[in-house]
């Protein structure tokens, strides 16, 4: 007996994307080990944390900006698990084939989609903890299982979107529902029929999405023409980021995590364990430890520009502009850093107001701090790190 196409292509696409993972994971080994030294201790105390943005609709929801944060938290984590397994889920070399072959193109749409759900696997975890947690403890919000539903469909609108090419319709439908879901629990009677409508809005636009393009964007293929231009210092930012980004991704994605990682533990320490008191020593110290954590992509960047000294000379000011943009892209990761430990800190109540301005206060000083770290003469300096270490101390004292 013959099997269907849609399985067999199916299951090639499956062990290629499970082959290529698996490798992309060895190449980071070192990386998730860090990010599991330092959360572990967080599983360990609270296994259900990573079902939090799905138990929160289970709760009574508070207001606007919590829901908004949850879930926009929630679809920020699965659309970036999208894009960094877009190529995976596209099936590279195999899909190609598979599209030359006299196929149905519903089946290649349907192939293509599954494999969506395939690259979204490792969300079942947090899913199960949601059920662990509602069959434990019943009760809950009267419409949870609705919300959870317009969750859901606005995970596999994001994720389509990461992974794959969005039309218009279902970018427009996705902002809808996530309006909608933001604004739960003030509807009142009427939530039903806001929850219903807007998961039919959002499922229409995904169904849009996916007739319209089946095929998944993959590395390396060719952009339009005519797309959006930019230059001045707006070229020079994109190409600092395209350089960390793909370029030296196996050295800036460690030092990025473990930054993220840090401000994290910090905000565990002073909300989950109750480090109240302490808040102001663990927030200096951590924005410390993560302004010398980032400034060593001063020096990634450094050595990129290296190759093109010739080019810097040529334009007017061009190292000074290239210096300029370094700090930019730096200083703006660790302002965006700072910005998702602030959102995080107002979600925490009145307690949370008075962590907030701490962590503006010690962030101004460690934007500061890492801006001295990428002066160029410390880069260059041949005690360079030495060089670092007493900025780092100087300025732990004095601001």
């Amino acid at each position: 007996m013959t099997a269907h196409p849609f399985f067999l292509l199916l299951r090639s696409r499956r062990a290629w994307f499970r082959r290529e993972s698996f490798g992309l994971y060895l190449r980071y080994a070192h990386v998730l080990g860090v990010v599991v030294a330092l959360c572990g201790p967080m599983l360990l105390e609270r296994p259900e944390l990573p079902a939090e943005p799905i138990l929160h609709f289970w709760r009574e929801p508070g207001s606007f900006g919590a829901n908004a944060a949850w879930a926009g938290a929630w679809l920020a984590i699965v659309a970036l698990w999208a894009r960094i397994h877009r190529g995976f889920i596209a099936g590279g070399a195999l899909a190609a084939y598979a599209r030359s072959l006299p196929l149905d193109r519903s089946t290649l749409r349907q192939v293509d989609t599954a494999m969506l759900l395939v690259g979204l696997q490792v969300f079942v975890v947090p899913v199960a903890l949601t059920i662990w947690q509602v069959a434990a403890h019943g009760g809950g919000a009267p419409w949870f299982i609705l919300r959870a539903v317009l969750l859901a469909l606005l995970s596999l609108g994001a994720a389509q979107a990461a992974a794959m090419r969005p039309t218009a319709l279902s970018l427009a439908m996705l902002c809808v529902g996530y309006g909608v879901l933001a604004g739960c629990g003030v509807y009142g009677p009427y939530e039903p029929l806001m929850l219903g409508l807007a998961s039919s809005a959002v499922l229409l636009g995904l169904r849009s999405a996916l007739a319209a393009d089946p095929v998944p964007h993959a590395p390396g293929r060719a952009r339009r023409g005519g797309g959006p231009r930019i230059g001045g210092m707006a070229f020079l930012l994109a190409w600092q980021a395209n350089v960390l980004v793909r370029g030296h991704a196996h050295a800036a994605l460690p030092r990025i995590l473990l930054a993220a990682a840090l401000q994290a533990a910090c905000l565990w320490m002073i909300f989950s364990v109750g480090k109240l008191a302490e808040s102001s020593a663990f927030l200096k110290v951590g924005c410390w430890m993560i302004a010398a954590v980032l400034s060593g992509l001063f020096h990634v960047l450094w050595s990129a520009r290296t190759q093109l000294a010739e080019w810097l000379r040529s334009l007017p000011f061009g190292a000074l502009r290239v210096a300029v943009a370094e700090q930019g892209c730096v200083l703006g990761l660790h302002a965006l850093i700072l910005g998702a430990g602030y959102a995080a800190c107002q979600l925490q109540g009145s307690a949370g107001d008075v962590v907030a301005a701490q962590l503006l206060r010690h962030g101004a000083g460690s934007l500061a701090t890492l801006a001295l770290l990428g002066a160029p003469i410390i880069q260059r300096h041949k005690d360079g790190v030495l060089l670092k270490f007493v900025v780092l101390v100087a300025t732990f004292l004095i601001l």
